[in-house]
């Protein structure tokens, strides 16, 4: 029992010294506060009572420090304490600001009515079938449940325009305007046929001549054909793209075709008459490589528009590929006699205010830091996040710049079409800041030991998980190369090297 007070004697005298080498050697103040009470004032910095107290800067607990006997490890411990509330208090507001950005974003963007208008016109167009049989004359009417989407032969595509499209967009009474595709889906405007032709070219196989149509290209394009049958040649229209087996396999079809305009104001017969004389002088032949349609809708109870686009593809194999876009959104943007539009538009401006503070206090660091310094990852996250909401609002002016020159009462086709793809793109860019935008948040959680801990393992596993997907990334390259030689020649989804490795992913 002796021996134990001596030991623990002397441990007591040791911790007394070390605790005195590392005290900050300072001058005695009357008034100083002995260490437990200091901790007290940190803990209650934390309560709800202390958010309303003034928080002294780094700087003034540093020189208050120096007054007091004070181990420094209680110091470190204020400092960190008083680093993790800013990080905090700056997490709140920037949720609330997320929060805010995102409110905007659906409102603009309406996924889930932009969704079923877009559903409700073309699942109409795209699976109606060719004729449905008439209950009222069971006796003569025939079925034929053929549709856009399984066309397989160029006599079907006019069977497809004669009877699908005449009859949903061209019905009796069109020429008084009205025409309402699926609920109040009004057809707007006129529709706009186009179609890319190549230039035939001839070969000699041991002295038999064969005509050819090869696949289309800039410089085999078809510009000298009988524009009385093929429409008038146009360039400056949007770009048209094809063969959608896959990303990468795309061909370019460029923005110069023959256009075939159909105005609704003509009559259905005059449009049955125009189809006929279309079909009966050839208008689809060898040289035909895309056919498209491209039409404009108005719905005044969502007021909502829609631009849809129906292409049929004609390989020089024979191969005849159909798909189809469409891409809906708002028809006043900032309609302000609506009461979510306004409280929309009044967010909007806190939102791109903010932006723009962040984008210069990023900018200021950077150039105050330097790269070097300033890139590290969470700041390489922040940075990114800001760039990309940046990117989203210039997209979004450009959009509404050229919109507001469109008119939904014209008389004639715009190209909306133009329009739809801005906003896809516009799309895309903001899913991505809104990933990047939540993933800054955890900038603000860097010194929360649970949160650090993931990222110090996924910084610790990074050679692993480089080395995994290398592994990874080979493996799927021998298996897409084997599927696309063995089945390509039988099964679509390995008919392309990018759709086979997007079938195996």
């Amino acid at each position: 029992m002796a021996t134990a007070a001596i030991v623990a004697k002397k441990k007591a005298r040791e911790r007394t010294a070390e605790a005195a080498a590392n005290a900050v050697p300072v001058v005695q103040d009357k008034k100083s506060k002995d260490v437990s009470k200091v901790i007290k004032k940190v803990k209650a910095r934390k309560s709800v009572f202390g958010m309303f107290t003034r928080k002294k800067s780094n700087k003034e607990l540093v020189e208050g420090a120096k007054k007091k006997t004070m181990p420094l490890r209680v110091i470190l411990h204020v400092l960190r304490q008083r680093r993790k509330d800013q990080l905090y208090t700056q997490l709140f507001f920037y949720f609330v600001f997320m929060c805010m950005y995102t409110f905007v974003i659906y409102h603009s963007h309406k996924p889930f009515h932009a969704f079923t208008q877009n559903f409700a016109i073309t699942d109409v167009i795209v699976n109606e079938p060719f004729n449905e049989r008439d209950d009222t004359e069971a006796l003569t009417s025939t079925h034929d449940p053929r549709c856009f989407s399984t066309i397989g032969e160029t006599d079907e595509v006019f069977v497809w325009l004669n009877n699908v499209v005449t009859d949903k967009l061209f019905p009796d009474g069109c020429e008084n305007g009205g025409i309402a595709v699926q609920g109040q889906n009004y057809f707007v405007q006129q529709l706009q046929i186009r179609q890319g032709r190549t230039k035939q070219i001839e070969k000699d196989i041991r002295g038999t001549k064969f005509a050819a149509y090869p696949g289309f290209s800039s410089t085999n394009k078809d510009k000298d054909s009988n524009q009385t049958i093929y429409g008038e040649y146009k360039t400056g229209l949007s770009p048209i793209e094809g063969f959608p087996f896959g990303s990468g396999n795309t061909v370019d079809y460029g923005s110069e075709q023959y256009v075939t305009i159909m105005d609704p104001k003509i009559g259905t017969g005059n449009i049955t008459a125009k189809f006929k004389f279309m079909e009966e002088n050839g208008w689809l032949d060898e040289a035909t490589r895309v056919v498209v349609l491209d039409a404009n809708f108005y719905n005044p109870t969502t007021d909502m528009v829609t631009a849809a686009r129906f292409s049929i593809e004609i390989l020089p194999q024979g191969y005849i590929s159909s798909y189809y876009y469409s891409y809906t959104w708002p028809r006043s943007p900032h309609d302000l006699t609506d009461m979510v539009v306004l409280a929309r538009a009044i967010l909007e401006i806190y939102v791109f205010l903010f932006i723009m503070w962040l984008f210069f206090i990023e900018i200021k660091e950077l150039i105050a830091e330097g790269p070097g310094k300033y890139l590290t990852l969470f700041n390489t996250i922040e940075f990114i996040a800001i760039i990309a909401m940046v990117g989203v609002i210039l997209a979004q002016l450009y959009f509404e710049s050229i919109w507001n020159t469109c008119d939904v009462t014209s008389s004639e086709y715009e190209n909306w079409y133009r329009l739809g793809q801005i906003g896809r793109l516009k799309r895309n860019l903001v899913g991505f800041s809104m990933v990047m935008g939540w993933l800054k948040t955890f900038k603000f959680l860097e010194m929360n030991s649970k949160i650090k801990i993931i990222w110090i393992a996924i910084h610790n596993a990074r050679d692993d998980l480089s080395s995994t997907m290398m592994f990874f990334f080979i493996l799927i390259i021998g298996y897409g190369t084997c599927g696309f030689i063995i089945f390509g020649n039988q099964v679509r989804d390995f008919s392309t090297f990018t759709s086979t490795v997007s079938w195996l992913l």
